[in-house]
This record gives structure tokens, C-alpha cells and sequence, in this order.
């Protein structure tokens, strides 16, 4: 639903909300925070060898950008957030909407839509509990201060939909082994010195992130069907550990081990 409430939002703002025309919009900004972000998120995705997760994360986190800067609920709460969780004082930021009023309202409606429809899955409520609940000290810093950041933004449905959208975005980035070593690798850079010293524990120099290992892993897999070295329903021993269902398997044979021994 999220893909779906992005792509109807770039079809209705046609050129503007092409990428190359984002980023040129962003980096006409004064802004320091906003600069360094916008450079950084270029870093993250240069980093990532897995070209669709190089190009979701290049594009998407632009375009939030886009959309807040053109939002004046949304650009007070990015303003908040920018004071409050990375290591910038006293941001300001300097851009004015890009897009005409209608734009701008094409953006609000896209926004209540993507947030009905992932309301109403079994798998946000799950989410959006879990992320409340948790024990992470990074997510915890960040759900426990979201509210102080986001109050002063004037729209209540817009307010509790942010709040919705970034617990969730937080329970991915420290669950979901493809984001969250680039998660902690971020914070520990662009984030306040709580957050820069809470990130120390999970941060891996890039050639050590999860989703790098394993582009590279079955890289080398493909190598070895095509040279006849390894059957083609097995992998490589490299990219063994990071499949899930190679990882079940070991699981449920060490606890049937351990069930048989009693």
C-alpha cells in the first residue's frame, strides 16, 4: 500500500517528483542538516551493493524529504525531528514549496490514503504494538521523544499518522536484517550524541552489512552453478547463514537433537 500511495503521488506530480528533479531541488538548500542528509543518503545507497535495495533507499528517503518540504504539517515535524534526533542545532529549514496548492493537496489526500489502508492490516496493528513495547534502547529513545518532536504540527490526523509511520519505519530499521545495520550506521553518524552512543553496539562498516554479505554471497552461488561446482537446489556456505529457511532448518534440527537427548 505504501509503494501504491507513492507511485499514485509521483503519477499526479508528473516531473517534479521525478527523481533527478528532487535531488536538484533538495541540494538547492543553505541548509547544512539538509545538505549533509541529502549527500548521506547518496553515501548509503553508493554503499549498498543490492541495486533494488540501492535504488528503494535513494529514492524513498528523497522523497520523504520532498514530501515534508512540501507539506507545512509535515515541515514543522521534519524540522522537530531534525533538532531533536541528529546533531544539528537549531535547524532551519530554508526551501519553500515546489508545488502548487493543488500539489500540495494531491500530497495531503495521498498521505490519509496510505494511512487508512495500512491501518486497516493485521500486520500494522502487530507492528505498531510491538514498537510500543519494545525493549531496543535506540527505538525506545526514539518512540519515547517522538511525541515532544511532532506537537507543535497543527493537522491531529496528519500528527498521529507521522507518529504511526515512524513507529513502524523504527520497528523495520531494527528488525529487518536488510536495513538495520545502514539504520545504526546512520544514527551513529547523523545522530545526537545519545543516539550516536546507543547506535555504537550494532554499527558495521559497510562491507559488513547484511545485505552486502548476501548480494555478494549469492553472486559467488551463481558462480559456482554456472561452473557445475555446487548443485542448483544448494548455495555457497557463504550465503547459507544469511536464507532464512536454511537458518530454520538448523534451528528445528538442534532443538529435535536437544529434544532427543532427554
Amino acid at each position: 500500500m505504501f509503494k501504491l500511495g507513492i507511485s499514485l503521488i509521483k503519477l499526479k506530480l508528473g516531473k517534479k517528483a521525478k527523481p533527478e528533479n528532487i535531488h536538484k531541488y533538495l541540494m538547492s538548500s543553505k541548509s547544512e542538516a539538509l545538505l549533509d542528509i541529502v549527500n548521506f543518503i547518496d553515501h548509503i545507497a553508493d554503499e549498498t551493493k543490492h541495486a533494488h535495495q540501492r535504488n528503494i533507499t535513494r529514492e524513498y528517503l528523497k522523497f520523504g524529504l520532498f514530501m515534508s518540504l512540501n507539506n507545512s504539517d509535515l515541515r514543522i515535524g521534519l524540522e522537530n525531528m531534525l533538532n531533536k534526533f541528529t546533531k544539528y542545532e537549531d535547524v532551519k529549514l530554508d526551501l519553500k514549496p515546489n508545488c502548487s496548492k493543488f500539489e500540495q493537496y494531491i500530497i495531503d489526500k495521498a498521505l490519509i490514503y496510505i494511512i487508512k489502508k495500512m491501518a486497516s492490516r493485521q500486520t500494522y496493528i502487530i507492528i505498531s504494538s510491538e514498537a510500543q513495547l519494545t525493549t531496543n534502547k535506540v527505538a525506545k529513545y526514539i518512540i519515547d521523544n517522538i511525541d515532544f518532536s511532532i506537537a507543535d504540527m497543527k493537522n491531529e490526523f496528519t500528527r498521529k499518522s507521522i507518529k504511526s509511520i515512524i513507529w513502524i519505519s523504527v520497528w523495520i530499521m531494527v528488525n529487518d536484517t536488510a536495513y538495520r545495520p545502514q539504520f545504526y550506521y546512520t544514527l551513529k553518524h547523523l545522530g545526537n550524541n545519545e543516539l550516536s552512543k546507543l547506535s555504537e553496539e550494532f554499527y558495521f562498516e559497510p562491507h559488513n552489512w547484511y545485505i552486502n554479505i548476501h548480494t555478494e554471497a549469492h553472486a559467488e552461488t551463481q558462480r559456482l552453478w554456472a561452473k557445475n561446482e555446487i548443485p542448483m537446489h544448494e548455495n555457497c556456505l557463504l550465503e547459507n547463514p544469511c536464507m532464512a529457511r536454511k537458518q530454520k532448518e538448523k534451528i528445528e534440527r538442534i532443538i529435535k537433537e536437544i529434544g532427543g537427548a532427554h
